[in-house]
C-alpha cells in the first residue's frame, strides 16, 4: 500500500478517535468512505475481530495489509494507552515516505524522462535522417568536424546499435530484478555511488531516526525499538543501527554504541548522550530525524538544480551539431544550386 494512503488512513483514525468516536465505530466509517478496496477490507475483518474481543493490532494484521512497522507501534499505543498518539506518529511517518519518495521521483523522473527522449530523437536522426541527408551535403562538407561527427556516430550505431540495445536492456533489467527480488542488495550498491550514496545515507538516516522516536515514543523498549527502526532504515544505515543494538545488549547506552560506529556523523552520538543528560532522550530522537531530512532535502534540491542545466546544455550541443554539421552546409548547398 502507497505511503500516502497509510497516512491518510492513520490520519483519520486519530481524528475520530480524538473526537470520541469508538474503535469499532471508526472502523466502519473507513470501511464505508475508503477509495481503496484493501483498506475496505481489512477494516471489515478488523471490525470481526473487535466484536470477537481481539485486541486492535491483532485484527488489523489478520488481513495482512499493513506493514508489520505499522503494527508494531499500534500495538504498543494499545498498551499504553495511548492510541490518538500513535495513529497521528504514523500519519505523520508514513507522510515524510511518501514526501522522501516524490522529492526522489522529482529529481530523477525529470532527467529519466528527457534522456528517454534525447535518446530516441538521437536513432531517429541516426537511422532515418543522416542516411537521406547526408547525399545531399556538398563534397566539402565531409571535412568539417561536426559533420564527422555525426556521420561517424551513425555508422558507428548502424553498425553496433542492436548490440548496444541488447546490452543496455540486460543492465536495466539486472537493475530491475535486484531491485525486486534484492531490495538490500540494490541499495547497497547504490550507496556507494559518491553523491547517490550520500543521499541514500541521509535518506535512510531520517527514516530510521524518525522510526526509533515513534516506536519509543509509544512504549516500545528501546533494544526492539532500535533493531525495528533497522529494519525501517533498510541498507548500509538498518545494518549498522543493528550492530548498535547488539552493543545495547553488552551493556553500553545508546550514544555510546553509536559513538564507538563510524559510520554515524559523530553529533549524532553527541546528541544522543545531551538526550540521555537532559532525560529527554526521545526528544532527540526527533531532532536528529529533522537534522538528517533537511540535509536530505537541500541535497535533492541542490541535485535538481544541477542536472537540470546540464540536460539542456547536452540538448543544445546536440541540436547545434546538427545545425552545424548538417543544416548548414545542406543549406549552402540548396542557396549554390538554386543561384543562376
Amino acid at each position: 500500500m502507497k505511503a500516502r494512503l497509510l497516512s491518510l488512513l492513520f490520519m483519520d483514525f486519530a481524528n475520530m478517535l480524538r473526537s470520541g468516536i469508538g474503535l469499532q465505530h471508526s472502523l466502519r466509517t473507513i470501511s464505508e468512505t475508503a477509495v481503496d478496496e484493501r483498506v475496505r477490507q481489512m477494516c471489515v475483518v478488523a471490525c470481526g475481530g473487535l466484536e470477537k474481543g481481539v485486541a486492535l493490532s491483532a485484527a488489523l494484521s489478520v488481513s495482512g495489509t499493513l506493514p508489520r512497522d505499522a503494527l508494531t507501534v499500534i500495538e504498543a499505543g494499545e498498551q499504553a494507552g495511548e492510541l490518538p498518539m500513535v495513529f497521528d506518529m504514523l500519519g505523520e511517518y508514513y507522510e515524510l515516505k511518501a514526501e522522501i519518495q516524490n522529492k526522489i521521483f522529482t529529481a530523477f523522473g525529470y532527467p529519466a524522462a528527457v534522456i528517454v527522449i534525447l535518446t530516441g530523437v538521437m536513432f531517429y536522426v541516426v537511422f532515418e535522417v543522416i542516411p537521406k541527408v547526408s547525399v545531399l551535403l556538398p563534397a566539402s562538407a565531409v571535412s568539417s568536424p561536426a559533420t564527422g561527427i555525426l556521420l561517424g556516430s551513425a555508422v558507428f550505431l548502424r553498425g553496433h546499435g542492436l548490440t548496444m540495445g541488447l546490452l543496455l536492456s540486460g543492465l536495466i533489467g539486472v537493475g530491475i530484478y535486484y531491485s525486486q527480488v534484492r531490495p538490500e542488495t540494490w541499495r547497497m550498491l547504490l550507496a556507494r555511488v559518491p553523491l547517490l550514496g550520500q543521499l541514500i545515507k541521509e535518506q535512510e538516516l531520517a527514516l530510521g531516526f524518525f522510526a526509533l522516536y515513534m516506536f519509543q515514543k509509544s512504549g516500545v523498549a528501546q533494544l526492539q525499538a532500535l533493531r525495528e527502526a533497522a529494519r525501517v532504515a533498510g541498507g548500509l544505515t538498518g545494518k549498522h543501527m543493528e550492530e548498535c543494538a547488539s552493543y545495547l545488549v553488552g551493556g553500553l547506552a545508546l550514544s555510546e554504541a553509536v559513538r564507538q560506529d563510524k559510520y554515524f556523523p559523530s553529533f549524532t552520538a553527541d546528541t544522543l548522550r545531551v538526550g540521555e543528560e537532559s532525560g529527554r532522550f526521545v526528544d532527540y530522537f526527533e531532532r536528529l530525524y529533522r537534522v538528517y531530512y533537511r540535509s536530505f532535502q537541500s541535497k535533492m534540491e541542490m541535485l535538481s538544480a544541477s542536472v537540470r542545466p546540464g540536460l539542456l546544455m547536452v540538448s543544445a550541443v546536440f541540436i547545434l551539431l546538427i545545425a552545424i554539421g548538417f543544416l548548414k552546409p545542406l543549406y549552402s548547398n540548396l542557396t549554390n544550386i538554386a543561384l543562376p
